[in-house]
């Protein structure tokens, strides 16, 4: 059996095997902090005022939420692995009805590769910015790290990942662009909210909008 190389975590120094995140290697102690502080800070930036709790539909959102949130009300509502991480989901008319009003907010484990593929996928057509960003009633749990990055976290913390939609030619060359300019998924990501507000506006004027029409 061959020995298992041990390295210097980056956040702490201690020798041990080491898996990466955003570029530095970190031991599984520190990975787990620093990767559940960055989804964290991107969801508490995302919630609307009158959120209510959380559905979520496959078993690393709800891993994840009762992690981050553990006292939230969640509902559990399991749904087909590979339509999870898929644009179709935020289209069913059942999951929309459940969270309608000031419900609870629809968990869905998207990593920032996902919203980079719909962002490109969609480019140029009219209306394509209604799935972007975190519009309510949905919330994006994993757009801060890479599927990678997401993968690891599941085996790390054992529980099955959401397997990736299908990938896109364009999805696949902005990969391979990315591959030697490290810094482009960030800023393409910080574009696309950008978008995504302008055309849509911030979850709560979007919430908000929704209470009024539904009043």
């Amino acid at each position: 059996m061959a020995a298992r190389t041990l390295q210097a975590c980056a956040a702490c120094s201690q020798k041990a095997q080491t898996v990466a995140l955003r570029g530095e290697r970190l031991c599984r102690r520190c990975f787990l902090r620093r990767f559940e502080r960055l989804v964290r800070q991107d969801i508490k930036a995302s919630l609307p005022e009158d959120w209510s709790g959380f559905i979520v539909l496959d078993p690393s959102s709800e891993k994840l939420v009762r992690t981050l949130f553990a006292h939230a009300p969640i509902r559990v509502v399991r749904a087909p692995a590979a339509s999870v991480r898929s644009p179709h989901v935020m289209r069913r008319r059942g999951l929309i009805a459940a969270a309608k009003g000031r419900g609870p907010l629809i968990a869905l484990p998207w990593c920032r590769d996902d919203e980079i593929a719909l962002f490109l996928g969609s480019f140029g057509s009219p209306g394509s910015c209604a799935p972007l960003g975190n519009p309510p009633p949905f919330i994006k749990l994993f757009r801060q790290v890479s599927s990678a990055e997401y993968e690891v976290w599941c085996r790390l913390r054992r529980v099955p990942a959401a397997p990736p939609p299908a990938p896109t030619a364009a999805a696949d060359e902005f990969a391979a662009f990315a591959a030697s300019h490290p810094d482009a998924p960030f800023s393409l990501l910080k574009g696309i909210d950008t978008i995504a507000t302008l055309e849509c506006g911030t979850p709560k004027e979007i919430k908000s909008q929704g209470t009024r029409r539904g009043s």
